[in-house]
């Protein structure tokens, strides 16, 4: 923080125990414009010693630092090369110097997943970086003489003395894509620093100076194509992610592997046991009651097949008994229902280990999800007249019913007939929102319409689409979704549910060099004959069983749907109803009945829509009204227990 006054530090390092549990620091100094205090939790997988603790100052200059820098050991030795002398064996004291020696330059030869600040006390600046990817968060507030910033939103609140308001343009952002994008939060005046970018703050007598920029972007790191034959691709494909896995093996604590079953986690286990001595350790969890979502016989094979030391947890509703906690950890609403099986995973995990590998980042990188597919198909009725295209087929769509039992083809077909008349990017739109611009239009009361203007949530998007102009059309959506959907939504809520409980994940699909390789590999190289991931499938086939490679996507998802009509069936109308949700003033009554009606009567599947108003509803009770997450997780219990369905078993 920089101010006037620095207090309320023990309560920010209170708020922020879970993400460092092993040790805390505070560092104070007075400069000539207001004071200026770093607090710091540290989590110990590098340099276990004291040597490694934060803040580190050395000379003039002081760190805080969270994340992994993987390639520390190479530029340690470029600074000894310089005459740099290092005390610890840390990868912060390595940041530090690094800065001393480079200045901002710094940044661009970091590899690796991080936030940091950097104080230079000889120019009395202050110095903001994140990861090019996203992969660690970083949060700030800047009023009048005063800038606060931190990992978690809930750090920076522990410094005001009240909570901002409700920002009403992120949450119309938020129930369009069910995550908020950067840089905006669900409190005005709280920012989030975009991914690959840095922040620079000047105290000043008359205010604060801050000066912003980008460091990295995939377009600017991809250009050009790569021409090479499939064998080449698949080598390099190969080397990528062998690199990336073992570069990420560096930790002086236990780590393991979250192992799904799926493609990515299970290429992801491949490359850890080739590296490694000793037997992988590798956890799951899985719906044994919901086949359309289980994946553990296929994880269970994976393990065997690599000789892992496999656990398994079996997750069931009544995991919904950690919902508050999981809202409070998010500090947002996580629109995202996979963060409740994150949260209890990472909890299993950290039982064993303190670092864990997993694979997200492959879809995006390889062309997984099938909103590619249909995107490549929107060709085919591109070519039949405009009536039929814009008006028949929609119509057709709209006739069609949807399956809240874990098989999304209907739903895909109906969104399918109904945007594939339209321009590539509106298309996509069209697909990855979940409340469209007609729903809002009549969920939202009078007052928030007018209030919220011309905002339009889908400026996100489609200025990530004009960025990557000169990229096929189809890679232009991948680019689209690595700078949102993957950072906003996957790696926010890994990152958040794995500090939790002190659990760092590490994502080698994220490494940004295979991010910038997937920018200028071909599509017809990501999607081929029928397949998906083709050309990760060809480079592990070597080293994957038949039955992985063969298996049909599922997706790391809960049974949403069948948990709203068995044992969560009470759930949204307490905290939707006359006492929740409904008596915010935002949104109309009749609209929030009709939603539930129509998922309850089968004829569409609103649970994410559901789910997704819950949250804000449970976010509302712990960060606006001030209740304790004890006193909002009763009302969810009080709830749950009132339904006729019997509550399954599901470890804390």
């Amino acid at each position: 923080m920089i101010g006037d006054t620095c207090g309320n530090t023990k309560r920010v390092a209170s708020v922020l125990a879970h993400r460092g549990p092993d040790a805390q620091g505070t560092w104070q100094t007075n400069a000539s414009a207001g004071v200026v205090s770093f607090v710091h939790r540290r989590l110990r997988v590098i340099d276990l010693s004291e040597g490694g603790q934060q803040p580190m100052t050395r000379d003039e200059v002081t760190i805080v630092f969270n994340g992994e820098i993987y390639n520390f050991l190479e530029l340690r030795r470029l600074l000894e090369e310089d005459g740099f002398r290092f005390s610890s064996t840390s990868d912060t004291e390595v940041i530090l110097r690094a800065f001393q020696r480079w200045g901002l330059d710094c940044i661009q030869r970091l590899h690796g997943m991080f936030a940091f600040a950097v104080w230079d006390g000889a120019n009395e600046e202050l110095l903001l970086a994140r990861d090019r990817i996203g992969k660690k968060p970083l949060f700030y507030h800047a009023e009048g003489r005063r800038f606060i910033f931190g990992s978690e939103i809930k750090a920076v609140l522990a410094y005001l003395e009240h909570t901002p308001p409700l920002d009403e343009e992120a949450l119309n952002d938020y129930l369009t894509y069910l995550y908020v994008p950067y840089p905006k939060t669900m409190f005005q005046g709280i920012r989030q620093l975009p991914p690959g970018s840095w922040l620079r703050v000047k105290m000043r007598n008359s205010g604060l100076d801050l000066q912003s920029g980008s460091y990295w972007n995939p377009m600017s790191a991809s250009s050009g194509s790569s021409s090479a034959t499939a064998g080449a691709l698949r080598g390099q494909v190969q080397d990528l992610v062998s690199d990336a896995v073992r570069s990420r093996l560096v930790s002086d604590v236990p780590l393991g592997v979250l192992l799904s079953g799926g493609m990515d986690s299970s290429t992801i286990t491949a490359m850890m046991s080739r590296s490694m001595t000793e037997p992988v350790r590798s956890f799951s969890i899985g719906f044994p009651q919901h086949q359309n979502y289980d994946e553990i016989p296929f994880a269970k094979l994976v393990a065997k097949y690599f000789g892992c030391q496999h656990e398994v947890l079996e997750a069931e509703a009544s995991c919904s008994h950690h919902l508050a906690n999981i809202v409070w950890h998010f500090d947002q609403p996580p629109g995202n229902p996979t963060a409740v099986l994150t949260y209890i995973l990472s909890a299993l995990t950290k039982n064993s280990v303190t670092v864990a590998l997993a694979g997200d980042g492959g879809d995006e990188l390889f062309g997984g999800y099938p909103r590619y597919i249909g995107a490549y198909l929107s060709n085919l009725p591109r070519a039949l007249p405009g009536f039929l295209r814009n008006r028949l087929l929609p119509w057709i769509g709209d006739a069609l019913s949807d399956d809240s039992g874990g098989r999304h083809q209907f739903r895909r077909l109906r969104e399918f007939l109904d945007g594939c008349g339209m321009p590539l990017i509106e298309m996509y739109l069209r697909w990855i929102g979940y409340f469209s611009p007609e729903e809002k239009a009549a969920l939202y009361t009078p007052e928030l319409t007018q209030r919220l203007g011309g905002h339009d949530p889908g400026a996100f998007l489609r200025g990530l689409y004009a960025e990557s102009e000169g990229l096929e059309p189809l890679n232009r959506l991948a680019y689209v979704d690595i700078k949102s959907f993957l950072t906003c939504n996957v790696l926010e809520y890994g990152d958040r549910m794995s500090m939790a409980h002190g659990l760092e994940l590490r994502a080698p699909f994220t490494d940004h060099r295979m991010v910038e390789f997937s920018m200028r590999l071909p599509f017809d190289q990501k999607f081929r004959f029928g397949e998906t991931k083709w050309i990760l499938k060809q480079a592990m086939m070597p080293f994957l069983p038949e039955e992985v490679l063969n298996k049909r996507k599922l997706g790391f998802n809960p049974p949403v749907g069948s948990w709203l009509r068995g044992e969560l069936q009470k759930l949204p109308q307490v905290l939707l109803g006359s006492r929740g949700l409904a008596q915010r003033g935002l949104f109309q009554v009749s609209a929030l009945e009709d939603m539930l009606a129509v998922h309850a009567a089968g004829r569409r599947d609103n649970s994410l829509r559901i789910w997704s108003l819950m949250m804000v509803e449970i976010w509302f009770r712990l960060y606006m009204d001030g209740r304790s997450v004890e006193s909002v997780q009763e009302d969810i219990d009080a709830a749950i227990a009132e339904a006729p369905v019997g509550r399954a078993a599901c470890p804390a």
